[in-house]
């Protein structure tokens, strides 16, 4: 067998769990399963926080009492843990553990550093597999660190053979309550945490009509469960808004989906403004499964006036040097509508994922999907979908200036072309931003000034057919 000696430290860099005192210790313990909850409410967050609330009935016996709360989250805070009981002075809580030390090799291995192992040899045996005793100093990696004969060696930790801990084994993670009960009651133990692991996200779907003039959108909440436990029966509500951690956000496990969709009813989630976020009511008695996504409807209607805006805009184009290279770009399309009561709208939108779809040839067809923003009510919402195909346009400099004008003044002039290739006329919003202080020149249509460092023009281009915008500006940096 090779000998090879790992460092100390490194070998030994798995913490140990810590041992539960008194009535824990000894198996004296009352489990309290999900089959006695009483009630359960999610409220989910986003950036990966849920806040749960699990209320369970629990038998209590005179004097030193431990209670198993199993099956809570695998990302539970154990910092943000409290409990309610009902009736109150029922039980007095002396202390609260967080057991994730569920069944794996890691743990098992943890709990066996110190104690003899037994470690199966290389070679095949057709009878069985030879075995060699030594004790487990410690665990890295892939790689466990023994003694044999008075030498310290490295073996993988996979050939080992463990002994299973004596007392009871839990399969999921829980919280364990030691206290003290005056008397024996019946009393329901409410527990609130926060978890990872829960997260939501709106998502919208949009029809366009045949003539492009109308939207039929359709909202959703999208929920994800990544906490490796199951809520059944629960009362769920989302929070949109931003509310302030202590740390960074914890990402999501990768999680295996298995989406599903339930509608709620005419009647459709509830909402309400609380402090400075807003609240979505999803539902009661709702059921989310481990590594589960279910999709619930958050709203529909049938039409909402849009206008339809090709939009040309220059973000890499330079006023204060010279350049021969002609560029070619297409207009992005962009859906605009007012989220407000007149079209039809007018709720508070969540940030989220829009797709637009339109029907062609009988067949629903995808046109583009952007992100969106938190948007209140009375808000413009204006949606990317793409580019245009059949509208292009090239943009060159046409002249250029410095010699004999003051210290960084520019001039320069600008020729736009834009080429309409479909069978009807379009507009085309022209956005020119251009830095520092400055002012047109000439032009060869009117522009506005919407704001300090941006021109607009609106160019008709005919059907197939093409228009030149041209301007000078001069520019002082």
């Amino acid at each position: 067998m090779r000998i090879r000696f790992i460092p100390v430290a490194a070998a030994l860099a798995l913490i140990l769990p810590a041992a539960i005192p008194g009535a824990f210790a000894a198996g004296a313990e009352t489990t309290v399963t999900p089959a006695a909850r009483t009630a359960l409410g999610l409220t989910i967050y986003n950036d990966n926080l849920a806040l749960v609330r699990d209320a369970r009935r629990v038998s209590l016996k005179p004097g030193a009492t431990a209670i198993r709360f199993e099956d809570v989250t695998n990302g539970i805070n154990p910092s943000s843990v409290f409990i309610e009981q009902s009736p109150s002075g029922a039980l007095t809580i002396r202390e609260v553990n967080y057991d994730a030390d569920t069944p794996n090799w890691d743990a098992l291995l943890a709990k066996s550093v110190g104690k003899t192992v037994r470690i199966r040899s290389k070679r095949k045996n057709k009878n069985k597999a030879a075995l060699t005793t030594a004790i487990l100093l410690g665990v890295s990696g892939s790689q466990a660190l023994v003694e044999m004969d008075g030498q310290a060696r490295t073996v993988s930790k996979n050939r080992l053979i463990v002994d299973l801990p004596p007392g009871p084994r839990h399969l999921n993670p829980s919280l364990a309550i030691l206290g003290d009960a005056p008397s024996l009651a019946e009393v329901e133990l409410a527990l609130t945490y926060m978890t990872s692991g829960l997260t939501w996200r709106a998502d919208y779907a949009g029809r366009l009509n045949a003539d492009e003039t109308s939207l039929a959108l359709t909202g959703f909440v999208t929920l994800s469960n990544a906490t490796g436990a199951a809520f059944d029966n629960a009362s769920v509500r989302v929070v949109a808004g931003a509310v302030n951690r202590s740390v960074a956000p914890i990402r999501a496990r990768r999680q295996t989906e298995l989406t599903t969709m339930k509608a709620l009813g005419s009647s459709g989630p509830r909402e309400a403004s609380i402090a400075d976020v807003h609240v979505i009511s999803i539902g009661e008695n709702l059921a989310i499964g481990p590594n589960q996504t279910k999709q619930f409807a958050l709203f529909k209607t049938r039409s909402i006036p849009i206008k339809k805006e090709y939009r040309l805009e220059n973000h890499g184009a330079s006023y204060n040097r010279s350049y021969r290279a002609v560029v070619r770009d297409q207009p992005v399309i962009r859906l605009v509508f007012r989220n407000d009561a007149a079209s039809g709208m007018g709720r508070v939108l969540p940030s989220g994922v829009m797709r637009i779809y339109a029907t062609g040839d009988g067949a629903p067809l995808f046109l583009g999907e952007t992100s969106m923003t938190h948007t209140p009510r009375d808000e413009t919402v204006r949606l990317t979908t793409g580019r245009a195909f059949e509208i292009n346009a090239k943009r060159r400099q046409t002249s250029y200036k410095r010699s004999g004008l003051p210290k960084g003044v520019f001039e320069s002039g600008h020729e736009i072309t834009i080429h309409n290739a479909k069978t009807k006329p379009v507009t085309v919003t022209v956005a020119e931003h251009i830095p520092g202080d400055w002012s047109i020149l000439e032009e060869s249509k009117p522009h506005e000034k919407p704001q300090s460092n941006q021109a607009i023009w609106k160019i008709d281009v005919p059907a197939s057919g093409e228009v030149k915008l041209t301007y000078s500006v001069r520019v002082q940096f």
